[in-house]
């Protein structure tokens, strides 16, 4: 019998009552793009889909008795879409569940520690939504240093729109380029701080080694590191020579990059993606990548991405909406917006409601949308709305897209695949599962997602949005 007078059925029923309901929530408020797109069950490793992929040449002009055109020998186009896989585990230690004080500190503790696990979860999948590469550093503001050889590597540096990006304790690939052009050796660092210098600016602070992400905390593996950012590893007591973060250094979400070895970061066979990493709105945007298996170039199966947009004004989300739907034929039901870039949206549609008669200026926000709890017919329910609008279209704001861009997407030919809904995973009818390795009890999130694009000229995206 626990102390506490509880015992594993209270945190068992705790964890089954609760856990599902907490992810949910999650992925509403930290991943809305993801939860508003439409999920279509999928099945197998590998799953076909069809799709649209240009008109047909037998269509013509004909008078009375003027031959018909040849048939067009036309296959519909079909791709195929990876399943790919999510999972974020927490572990509890068996004597602190034995020894709570009651029920009310027994549930306290499993609450925080779902709720973690579960915004962990929704910000990954979120985030991969837009792409598993990550802000690029800027050279201002940056250091990789160490105590000395063996010791834990600090690395920070500044990103610009990194605010999306990063969140402390998670776990990152960071792919290191000592000027040479060629990215070589990957190591996982853990980010430990995030501090905003300017609206658009960020400095991060990650570690290497020890202490930092479990399997890959060795003092070898900080060693090298700093060895692949310039620095010097020496030996106790004196300090290491410091090394550099350059613009050139990518970061990844974890998962979506081969990982190097634990102790030395060099990649087998070169670094590049994983067989885990998921389709991304860059990906369907691209205009020279291939996607779901079909090339790009052909057939209207080519992306779409303005750049250097310049100022989210109605006018130009306008402008270019309407040359996405001449060029496609369709028009973007949806308008997605980071939190910065939704800010100067409004900011710019309050202005333009503004009027001036007889030198006083009123606010008639007549280009504002009202969500009045009605289902709309792109949308979810109202609350995944933001309230305002491109001119009738929602406006998707997601805390995932990068600062300085912007999508316009047709909910009709853009989906989530779904082979397993995001969810606590269940032994013996329990989510609080018996550790193999540890005196320790643990919960398993997993779910198994990709996007599906079924017309790639349907979509666009839009860099160079300026949000001061």
């Amino acid at each position: 019998m626990p102390i506490s007078g509880i015992d594993a059925s209270d945190i068992v029923a705790f964890a089954a009552r609760e856990g599902n309901k907490m992810i949910e929530a999650q992925v509403n408020m930290k991943a809305k793009l993801f939860a508003a797109l439409d999920k279509q069950p999928m099945k197998g490793r590998r799953s076909v889909i069809n799709v649209v992929n240009g008109g047909l040449a037998s269509t013509a002009q004909v008078v009375d008795f003027g031959a018909l055109p040849s048939e067009a020998a036309s296959v519909p186009a079909q791709g195929f879409v990876d399943a790919v896989g999510y999972v974020s585990r927490l572990g509890l230690g068996r004597i602190a569940l034995e020894t709570l004080s009651g029920v009310d500190d027994s549930a306290d503790l499993l609450d925080l520690q779902l709720q973690i696990a579960a915004d962990d979860m929704a910000r990954q999948i979120g985030r991969a939504v837009f792409g598993s590469e990550l802000a690029a550093p800027t050279a201002a503001g940056s250091s990789v240093t160490q105590a000395f050889s063996g010791s834990v590597v600090t690395i920070t540096a500044n990103f610009t729109g990194g605010l999306s990006d990063f969140r402390e304790g998670e776990a990152y690939h960071f792919e290191t380029d000592l000027a040479v052009g060629v990215n070589t050796e990957s190591y996982l660092v853990l980010c430990t701080n995030v501090a905003i210098v300017s609206d658009n600016v960020v400095q991060v602070t990650f570690i290497c080694g020890p202490g930092a992400v479990p399997g890959f905390d060795s003092g070898a593996l900080a060693d090298a590191l700093l060895t692949a950012t310039g620095g010097t590893p020496v030996a106790s007591p004196g300090p290491s020579l410091a090394g550099a973060v350059v613009a050139t250094d990518q970061l990844f979400l974890r998962g979506s990059r081969k990982p190097g070895d634990p102790t030395t970061g060099a990649v087998a066979g070169g670094v590049g993606n994983s067989n885990a990493s998921a389709v991304s709105l860059i990906d369907v945007t691209s205009t020279s990548a291939a996607l779901h298996g079909l090339s790009a170039g052909t057939n209207g199966w080519t992306g779409l991405t303005f750049t250097g947009v310049g100022a989210p004004t109605p006018e130009m989300f306008m402008g270019k909406s309407k040359l996405l739907q001449g060029r496609s034929g369709v028009a973007p039901t949806h308008l997605v917006l980071s939190d910065l870039a939704s800010a100067a949206y409004g900011a710019a549609q309050i202005s333009n409601a503004s009027a001036t008669v007889f030198g006083v200026t009123s606010n008639t926000f007549g280009a504002r949308r009202n969500v009045d709890g009605k289902l709309d017919r792109y949308g979810k329910d109202a609350d995944l709305e933001s309230g305002i609008a491109m001119f009738g279209r929602p406006v998707v704001i997601d805390s995932n897209c990068p600062a300085e861009e912007a999508y316009m997407i047709n909910k009709d030919y853009l989906k989530v695949g779904e082979w397993k809904k995001l969810s606590a995973e269940d032994e013996g009818g329990s989510p609080l599962l018996l550790s193999r390795s540890t005196y320790s009890k643990e919960v398993q999130f997993s779910c198994i997602y990709n996007l599906v694009c079924r017309k790639r000229n349907a979509h666009a995206r839009l860099t160079g949005v300026t949000i001061a």
